[in-house]
């Protein structure tokens, strides 16, 4: 039976990030990443994705390169019910997921560490660590990340607790451009169930997703895909020699419903504490850190219970933009909106 320092389950962003992390920090150790897709099915699996990552969340996970960049962001553009659009200030990217991974992917084996394609069935704590039964046999490890999606196997077999909800959303590659490759768009209304549709420039084509079931598809359908957005992040994400990053641990954000950001920051959190020995760290880092706020669950279960005009009495005050001032005035004279008022604003900051 093979033996490891650390196996991390999942090779997508949080997974490698961690990979990468670790194995930059401690580069003598034995790391291992699992996954259960297969060579085939991973890149259409990975391309589930806006694909957007803000400028800050590059910054972050340094010395990891950006790599598959498809368009530079500037501008994000929202539409709201009343005919209100608004067209703010947004600096990022716009990536090729399943690139950007391959380059993780590379730089994780340069480094010196292993990857399995293959599923992960059971997890059995033992005296020193955990054992893992996998299709091809049973590996051992002293650590354990799972970084395996919405729906972790690593968090069925050691967490008692579940993401508060997962979202089923639709997402359709459209034939043709948009009309500004710099600006990613967003529809808001109560059809999208406290959610929103996403239009991202995509090379030749256009990125565009929303909620399972709200409307029907329009335009030329290339490609169409499907997953579950969790949301409502888990309280505890350790457990003794164990901890989950990303979306198996639910980390992404109610409001923005953007997940690449804090998948790529836990994945770099995790491997600091796993290299000093102890993940207590970890755990005192998600407590306190900004994206596990509470706040942004209640703004979502709030905001989908709104009507069109209740979305229109919130944004009639930003209007004319997301100024400080507009801030002030919503907060000041919309108690009842405050809550909501000061989720959005953190979101656009940290969300993506």
């Amino acid at each position: 039976m093979d033996r490891y320092d650390v196996v991390i389950v999942g090779a997508g962003l949080s997974g490698l990030s961690c990979g990468i992390h670790l194995l930059l920090l401690e580069p003598e150790w034995k790391v291992l990443i699992m996954d259960r897709l297969s060579s085939e099915s991973y890149p259409r699996y990975h391309r589930m994705c806006g694909e957007a990552l803000s400028d800050a969340a590059v910054e972050e996970m340094k010395p990891i390169k950006l790599t598959g960049v498809r368009h530079r962001i500037l501008f994000a553009e929202e539409h709201w019910p009343d005919g209100t659009v608004i067209k703010a200030k947004a600096r990022g990217f716009i990536i090729d997921r399943p690139a950007f991974l391959g380059s993780m992917q590379e730089m994780f084996q340069g480094l010196g560490g292993c990857i399995l394609w293959d599923r992960l069935q059971s997890v059995q704590e033992s005296e020193d660590g955990f054992v893992l039964q996998a299709r091809e046999g049973n590996i051992s490890c002293s650590w354990l990340v799972g970084a395996d999606g919405a729906f972790s196997r690593v968090r069925s077999e050691l967490y008692s607790e579940q993401p508060r909800s997962m979202i089923p959303v639709k997402q359709f590659l459209l034939r043709g451009r948009m009309a500004s490759d710099d600006t990613i768009v967003f529809h808001y209304g109560s059809r999208y169930q406290g959610a929103y549709r996403w239009e991202f420039p995509c090379g030749d084509h256009t990125n565009m997703g929303y909620p399972k079931g709200c409307q029907e598809p329009y335009g030329d359908v290339v490609e169409e895909n499907g997953r579950y957005i969790p949301i409502g992040a888990l309280k505890e994400v350790v457990r003794g020699r164990s901890c989950l990053v990303g979306d198996a641990a639910g980390m992404v954000n109610p409001v923005s419903f953007g997940g690449i950001r804090v998948a790529m920051l836990s994945g770099k959190k995790a491997a600091l504490y796993l290299s000093r020995g102890s993940l207590e760290g970890y755990q005192s880092w998600w407590d306190d850190s900004q994206y596990s706020r509470t706040e942004f669950y209640e703004a979502y279960l709030e905001g989908r219970g709104w009507n069109d005009e209740d979305m229109s009495e919130f944004i009639h005050p930003f209007r004319k933009g997301y100024g400080i001032s507009a801030f002030i005035r919503a907060y000041l004279r919309r108690p009842g909106q405050r809550r909501m008022v000061m989720a959005y604003l953190r979101s656009f900051k940290i969300g993506w």
